[in-house]
């Protein structure tokens, strides 16, 4: 039981991009209601972006279509993990997995989740990122690189939930569920 380490706080989208380099959603829900800054954000099938600006009764989040935006992902299949990111020229349902070790197993059709917190974002372990539909040589040669279809609808968002990680709790959590 998840609900003693997450809180789901529900929102609704009032506004959106998807057409720029650093993609935003808006929406009805800021401070006055919880959301703080670094929240992730996820809609009924992934994770759609992180909290990076929070007013009294709305909130911006910058969506993983979103140049600025990272997160860590893990490979479900493996355990192993690279960053999660986006290019313009990938469109508004695909991102990047980098930093794959070459020596990896992975392979087209594997899930995708998120494994834990980047910077100064908490994001909890174990949500859908996207499904792996290509793999290759990074441009460096030092890894292997994987195209993701994106899990989120960005396109068809219209209610999302951020999730909060309770700090007192986030220790337990850790040892439950591990790192995700």
């Amino acid at each position: 039981d998840t609900s003693k380490y997450l809180s789901f706080h529900p929102a609704k989208v009032i506004y959106s991009t998807l057409n720029r380099r650093d993609n935003v959603i808006l929406i009805d829900r800021g401070s006055n209601d919880g959301i703080e800054k670094h929240m992730v954000v996820m809609d009924a099938k992934g994770v759609v972006g992180l909290v990076s600006k929070t007013m009294d009764n709305t909130a911006l989040v910058a969506t993983v279509i979103n140049e600025r935006v990272q997160l860590n992902g893990r490979i479900e299949s493996t355990s192993e993990k690279g960053v999660v990111q986006w290019k313009y020229s990938l469109g508004s349902d695909m991102a990047l997995l980098t930093a794959i070790p070459h020596k990896s197993n992975v392979s087209e059709g594997d899930v995708v989740s998120t494994y834990g917190p980047i910077g100064k974002s908490n994001v909890p372990g174990g949500i859908p990122v996207g499904t792996i539909s290509a793999i290759r040589a990074a441009p460096s040669g030092n890894y292997l690189e994987a195209e993701l279809k994106l899990k989120g609808n960005l396109e068809q968002l219209s209610y999302v939930y951020c999730i909060e990680v309770k700090e007192s709790a986030y220790l337990e959590w850790i040892e439950e569920y591990g790192d995700q």
